[in-house]
Protein backbone atom coordinates (compact mmCIF):
# COMPACT_ATOMS: atom_id res chain seq x y z
CA UNK A 1 0.00 0.00 0.00
CA UNK A 2 1.22 3.47 -0.86
CA UNK A 3 0.61 6.35 1.53
CA UNK A 4 0.33 9.91 0.20
CA UNK A 5 0.07 12.45 3.00
CA UNK A 6 1.17 15.44 0.90
CA UNK A 7 -0.91 14.91 -2.23
CA UNK A 8 -4.56 15.23 -3.04
CA UNK A 9 -5.83 11.73 -3.83
CA UNK A 10 -5.96 11.18 -7.57
CA UNK A 11 -9.70 10.51 -7.49
CA UNK A 12 -10.17 14.20 -6.64
CA UNK A 13 -7.21 15.55 -8.60
CA UNK A 14 -9.14 16.34 -11.77
CA UNK A 15 -11.87 18.07 -9.80
CA UNK A 16 -9.54 20.10 -7.59
CA UNK A 17 -6.90 21.24 -10.04
CA UNK A 18 -7.10 23.27 -13.20
CA UNK A 19 -4.31 21.36 -15.01
CA UNK A 20 -4.95 17.70 -15.71
CA UNK A 21 -2.21 15.43 -14.32
CA UNK A 22 -0.86 18.13 -12.04
CA UNK A 23 1.77 16.12 -10.15
CA UNK A 24 1.67 18.04 -6.85
CA UNK A 25 -0.67 20.51 -5.21
CA UNK A 26 -0.66 22.45 -1.99
CA UNK A 27 -0.58 20.09 0.99
CA UNK A 28 -3.40 22.03 2.63
CA UNK A 29 -5.85 20.68 0.06
CA UNK A 30 -5.38 17.26 1.61
CA UNK A 31 -7.83 18.38 4.29
CA UNK A 32 -10.77 18.25 1.87
CA UNK A 33 -12.13 15.03 3.32
CA UNK A 34 -11.25 15.68 6.95
CA UNK A 35 -14.56 17.23 7.97
CA UNK A 36 -14.18 20.79 9.12
CA UNK A 37 -10.45 21.26 9.50
CA UNK A 38 -10.13 24.08 6.95
CA UNK A 39 -12.51 26.75 5.61
CA UNK A 40 -14.09 25.89 2.25
CA UNK A 41 -13.02 27.39 -1.05
CA UNK A 42 -15.51 28.72 -3.58
CA UNK A 43 -16.24 26.29 -6.41
CA UNK A 44 -19.13 26.25 -8.88
CA UNK A 45 -20.88 23.04 -9.81
CA UNK A 46 -21.15 21.95 -13.43
CA UNK A 47 -24.59 23.37 -14.36
CA UNK A 48 -26.04 20.12 -15.75
CA UNK A 49 -24.51 17.75 -13.18
CA UNK A 50 -27.85 16.77 -11.64
CA UNK A 51 -29.29 16.13 -15.11
CA UNK A 52 -26.39 13.78 -15.89
CA UNK A 53 -26.90 11.86 -12.66
CA UNK A 54 -30.68 11.71 -13.03
CA UNK A 55 -30.23 9.95 -16.37
CA UNK A 56 -28.49 7.00 -14.71
CA UNK A 57 -31.20 4.37 -14.62
CA UNK A 58 -29.91 0.99 -13.47
CA UNK A 59 -26.47 1.31 -15.06
CA UNK A 60 -24.49 -1.85 -14.32
CA UNK A 61 -20.71 -1.92 -13.98
CA UNK A 62 -18.64 -5.11 -13.93
CA UNK A 63 -15.48 -4.19 -12.01
CA UNK A 64 -12.17 -5.92 -11.40
CA UNK A 65 -10.11 -4.88 -8.37
CA UNK A 66 -6.35 -5.33 -8.36
CA UNK A 67 -5.14 -4.69 -4.81
CA UNK A 68 -1.44 -4.48 -3.99
CA UNK A 69 1.71 -3.90 -6.01
CA UNK A 70 4.73 -5.77 -7.35
CA UNK A 71 6.29 -5.88 -3.89
CA UNK A 72 3.28 -7.35 -2.06
CA UNK A 73 1.83 -9.30 -4.95
CA UNK A 74 -1.76 -8.82 -6.04
CA UNK A 75 -5.17 -9.68 -4.69
CA UNK A 76 -7.23 -9.77 -7.90
CA UNK A 77 -10.99 -9.64 -7.40
CA UNK A 78 -13.18 -10.40 -10.40
CA UNK A 79 -16.83 -9.99 -11.37
CA UNK A 80 -17.96 -7.45 -8.81
CA UNK A 81 -21.15 -6.17 -10.43
CA UNK A 82 -22.78 -3.02 -9.10
CA UNK A 83 -25.85 -1.16 -10.29
CA UNK A 84 -26.03 2.61 -9.93
CA UNK A 85 -29.14 4.71 -10.35
CA UNK A 86 -30.38 8.22 -9.72
CA UNK A 87 -32.40 7.53 -6.54
CA UNK A 88 -31.23 8.77 -3.18
CA UNK A 89 -29.13 6.31 -1.17
CA UNK A 90 -30.44 4.61 1.96
CA UNK A 91 -29.80 6.32 5.29
CA UNK A 92 -27.06 3.87 6.32
CA UNK A 93 -24.70 4.81 3.48
CA UNK A 94 -21.02 5.59 4.09
CA UNK A 95 -19.46 9.03 3.63
CA UNK A 96 -18.24 10.14 0.21
CA UNK A 97 -15.30 12.45 -0.53
CA UNK A 98 -17.35 14.84 -2.65
CA UNK A 99 -20.76 15.02 -1.00
CA UNK A 100 -19.32 14.95 2.54
CA UNK A 101 -16.01 16.68 1.84
CA UNK A 102 -15.51 20.23 3.00
CA UNK A 103 -14.45 21.50 -0.41
CA UNK A 104 -16.86 19.80 -2.77
CA UNK A 105 -20.22 19.34 -1.12
CA UNK A 106 -21.48 22.08 -3.45
CA UNK A 107 -20.03 20.38 -6.55
CA UNK A 108 -21.27 16.82 -5.98
CA UNK A 109 -24.50 15.02 -6.76
CA UNK A 110 -25.14 13.81 -3.24
CA UNK A 111 -25.39 10.17 -2.16
CA UNK A 112 -27.13 8.06 -4.80
CA UNK A 113 -28.29 4.46 -4.61
CA UNK A 114 -25.95 1.62 -5.53
CA UNK A 115 -26.76 -2.10 -5.30
CA UNK A 116 -24.21 -4.91 -5.35
CA UNK A 117 -25.67 -7.46 -7.77
CA UNK A 118 -22.74 -9.85 -7.64
CA UNK A 119 -20.06 -10.10 -4.99
CA UNK A 120 -16.53 -9.93 -6.30
CA UNK A 121 -14.50 -13.10 -5.86
CA UNK A 122 -10.90 -14.21 -5.69
CA UNK A 123 -9.15 -17.55 -5.26
CA UNK A 124 -6.77 -18.44 -2.45
CA UNK A 125 -5.52 -21.73 -0.98
CA UNK A 126 -9.00 -22.36 0.45
CA UNK A 127 -10.76 -21.94 -2.87
CA UNK A 128 -13.10 -19.18 -4.05
CA UNK A 129 -13.69 -16.32 -1.61
CA UNK A 130 -16.41 -13.67 -1.97
CA UNK A 131 -16.19 -10.01 -0.97
CA UNK A 132 -18.94 -8.65 1.26
CA UNK A 133 -19.72 -4.95 0.78
CA UNK A 134 -22.30 -2.97 2.75
CA UNK A 135 -23.59 0.62 3.05
CA UNK A 136 -22.80 1.29 -0.61
CA UNK A 137 -23.57 4.51 -2.46
CA UNK A 138 -22.13 6.60 -5.29
CA UNK A 139 -21.76 10.19 -6.42
CA UNK A 140 -20.64 12.25 -9.38
CA UNK A 141 -18.41 15.27 -8.72
CA UNK A 142 -17.78 17.87 -11.40
CA UNK A 143 -16.64 21.47 -11.07
CA UNK A 144 -17.75 23.98 -13.67
CA UNK A 145 -15.36 24.42 -16.62
CA UNK A 146 -13.19 21.43 -15.64
CA UNK A 147 -12.34 18.93 -18.41
CA UNK A 148 -13.30 15.98 -16.21
CA UNK A 149 -15.24 15.00 -13.14
CA UNK A 150 -15.32 11.82 -11.10
CA UNK A 151 -17.69 8.97 -10.40
CA UNK A 152 -16.96 7.68 -6.90
CA UNK A 153 -18.30 4.40 -5.52
CA UNK A 154 -18.22 3.93 -1.74
CA UNK A 155 -18.40 0.67 0.22
CA UNK A 156 -17.90 -0.62 3.74
CA UNK A 157 -15.99 -3.89 4.14
CA UNK A 158 -17.00 -5.75 7.33
CA UNK A 159 -13.81 -7.83 7.32
CA UNK A 160 -10.27 -7.90 5.93
CA UNK A 161 -9.39 -9.91 2.83
CA UNK A 162 -5.87 -10.92 1.87
CA UNK A 163 -3.86 -13.04 -0.50
CA UNK A 164 -0.17 -13.49 0.23
CA UNK A 165 0.97 -9.99 1.31
CA UNK A 166 -1.72 -8.05 -0.57
CA UNK A 167 -4.42 -6.81 1.81
CA UNK A 168 -7.86 -5.26 1.32
CA UNK A 169 -8.51 -4.00 4.85
CA UNK A 170 -11.73 -3.84 6.82
CA UNK A 171 -13.47 -0.46 6.82
CA UNK A 172 -14.61 2.15 4.31
CA UNK A 173 -13.26 1.98 0.77
CA UNK A 174 -13.73 4.15 -2.32
CA UNK A 175 -13.35 3.35 -6.01
CA UNK A 176 -13.15 6.28 -8.40
CA UNK A 177 -13.30 6.66 -12.17
CA UNK A 178 -12.82 9.92 -14.09
CA UNK A 179 -15.72 10.98 -16.29
CA UNK A 180 -15.20 13.17 -19.34
CA UNK A 181 -16.84 15.06 -22.15
CA UNK A 182 -15.47 14.41 -25.64
CA UNK A 183 -13.74 17.79 -25.61
CA UNK A 184 -12.38 17.28 -22.10
CA UNK A 185 -10.99 13.87 -22.99
CA UNK A 186 -9.13 15.31 -25.99
CA UNK A 187 -7.60 17.90 -23.65
CA UNK A 188 -6.72 15.23 -21.08
CA UNK A 189 -5.09 13.02 -23.69
CA UNK A 190 -3.01 15.97 -24.93
CA UNK A 191 -1.86 16.69 -21.37
CA UNK A 192 -1.07 13.01 -20.81
CA UNK A 193 1.00 12.96 -24.00
CA UNK A 194 2.84 16.08 -22.84
CA UNK A 195 3.63 14.59 -19.43
CA UNK A 196 4.77 11.28 -20.94
CA UNK A 197 7.02 13.28 -23.28
CA UNK A 198 8.56 15.07 -20.29
CA UNK A 199 9.11 11.72 -18.56
CA UNK A 200 10.90 10.38 -21.64
CA UNK A 201 12.98 13.58 -21.95
CA UNK A 202 14.14 13.42 -18.33
CA UNK A 203 14.90 9.72 -18.65
CA UNK A 204 17.09 10.34 -21.72
CA UNK A 205 18.88 13.27 -20.07
CA UNK A 206 19.52 11.19 -16.95
CA UNK A 207 21.18 8.47 -19.04
CA UNK A 208 23.23 11.06 -20.93
CA UNK A 209 24.55 12.57 -17.70
CA UNK A 210 25.45 9.12 -16.36
CA UNK A 211 27.34 8.38 -19.60
CA UNK A 212 29.24 11.67 -19.26
CA UNK A 213 30.01 10.79 -15.64
CA UNK A 214 31.53 7.47 -16.74
CA UNK A 215 33.53 9.01 -19.60
CA UNK A 216 35.25 11.85 -17.75
CA UNK A 217 38.24 11.47 -15.43
CA UNK A 218 37.83 14.92 -13.91
CA UNK A 219 36.46 14.45 -10.35
CA UNK A 220 34.73 17.85 -10.40
CA UNK A 221 32.97 17.07 -13.69
CA UNK A 222 32.05 13.63 -12.37
CA UNK A 223 30.30 15.28 -9.43
CA UNK A 224 28.52 17.77 -11.70
CA UNK A 225 27.26 15.08 -14.10
CA UNK A 226 26.16 12.84 -11.23
CA UNK A 227 24.25 15.71 -9.64
CA UNK A 228 22.60 16.48 -12.99
CA UNK A 229 21.62 12.83 -13.38
CA UNK A 230 20.01 12.81 -9.93
CA UNK A 231 18.10 15.99 -10.82
CA UNK A 232 16.66 14.54 -14.05
CA UNK A 233 15.89 11.27 -12.28
CA UNK A 234 13.97 13.09 -9.52
CA UNK A 235 11.88 15.01 -12.07
CA UNK A 236 11.13 11.80 -13.96
CA UNK A 237 10.16 9.87 -10.84
CA UNK A 238 7.90 12.66 -9.57
CA UNK A 239 5.86 12.52 -12.77
CA UNK A 240 5.88 8.71 -12.84
CA UNK A 241 4.35 8.74 -9.34
CA UNK A 242 1.32 10.71 -10.54
CA UNK A 243 -1.12 7.80 -10.54
CA UNK A 244 -3.86 9.88 -12.18
CA UNK A 245 -2.03 9.42 -15.51
CA UNK A 246 -3.36 5.88 -15.75
CA UNK A 247 -6.94 7.09 -15.35
CA UNK A 248 -6.85 9.23 -18.52
CA UNK A 249 -8.24 6.78 -21.07
CA UNK A 250 -7.04 6.06 -24.57
CA UNK A 251 -9.56 5.91 -27.39
CA UNK A 252 -10.76 2.39 -26.48
CA UNK A 253 -10.64 2.71 -22.69
CA UNK A 254 -13.93 4.38 -21.84
CA UNK A 255 -17.65 3.62 -21.77
CA UNK A 256 -20.51 5.94 -22.70
CA UNK A 257 -22.83 6.93 -19.88
CA UNK A 258 -24.57 9.41 -22.19
CA UNK A 259 -23.76 10.69 -25.66
CA UNK A 260 -21.23 13.22 -24.37
CA UNK A 261 -20.42 11.65 -20.99
CA UNK A 262 -17.54 9.18 -21.11
CA UNK A 263 -16.56 7.02 -18.14
CA UNK A 264 -12.93 5.91 -17.93
CA UNK A 265 -12.52 2.15 -17.55
CA UNK A 266 -9.44 2.62 -15.36
CA UNK A 267 -9.83 3.84 -11.79
CA UNK A 268 -8.24 3.82 -8.35
CA UNK A 269 -9.03 2.11 -5.04
CA UNK A 270 -8.58 4.15 -1.85
CA UNK A 271 -9.15 4.11 1.86
CA UNK A 272 -8.02 6.30 4.74
CA UNK A 273 -5.48 5.75 7.50
CA UNK A 274 -6.25 8.47 10.00
CA UNK A 275 -5.84 11.73 8.09
CA UNK A 276 -3.89 10.13 5.26
CA UNK A 277 -5.28 8.81 2.00
CA UNK A 278 -3.93 5.39 1.03
CA UNK A 279 -3.83 4.01 -2.49
CA UNK A 280 -4.78 0.32 -2.30
CA UNK A 281 -4.68 -0.56 -5.99
CA UNK A 282 -6.35 -0.18 -9.37
CA UNK A 283 -9.87 -0.84 -10.59
CA UNK A 284 -10.94 -1.76 -14.13
CA UNK A 285 -14.46 -1.66 -15.56
CA UNK A 286 -14.76 -4.61 -17.93
CA UNK A 287 -18.34 -3.97 -19.11
CA UNK A 288 -20.99 -1.27 -18.72
CA UNK A 289 -24.65 -1.98 -19.50
CA UNK A 290 -28.08 -0.52 -18.89
CA UNK A 291 -31.27 -2.38 -18.02
CA UNK A 292 -32.86 -0.75 -21.06
CA UNK A 293 -30.31 -2.42 -23.32
CA UNK A 294 -31.42 -5.66 -24.95
CA UNK A 295 -27.85 -6.93 -24.77
CA UNK A 296 -27.64 -6.76 -21.00
CA UNK A 297 -26.22 -10.00 -19.62
CA UNK A 298 -26.89 -9.35 -15.93
CA UNK A 299 -29.72 -10.86 -13.96
CA UNK A 300 -30.46 -10.79 -10.27
CA UNK A 301 -32.65 -12.66 -7.86
CA UNK A 302 -35.22 -11.03 -5.63
CA UNK A 303 -32.52 -10.17 -3.10
CA UNK A 304 -30.57 -8.26 -5.78
CA UNK A 305 -27.42 -10.09 -4.76
CA UNK A 306 -25.51 -12.95 -6.32
CA UNK A 307 -24.06 -15.33 -5.00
Amino acid sequence: MMNFNIKVPSFLLLALSSPVCRPRVDALLMKNFNFGRLPPTTKEIRPDLYDLVDQQEDTKLNIQLHVGDEETGFLSIHDMIVEINCNQAADDHISLPGSDGLYHSECASGHRRMDVLSKGQFVDMNGSQYIDCTAGCWEMCWIRNRPAGNVVLGFHLPKTYSRNKAVLPEGDMWISFPVWTHEGLIYGQMEKKRVLGEIEFNDIRCDEELDKHDMTHNPIMKAIHLNNAYSFEAKRDEMLNDYSLDTIPDIDQFSKLQENTLLSKNGLIWNKDGNDDVLLGRAVITTTTSSSSSSSSYTSSGGRLMP
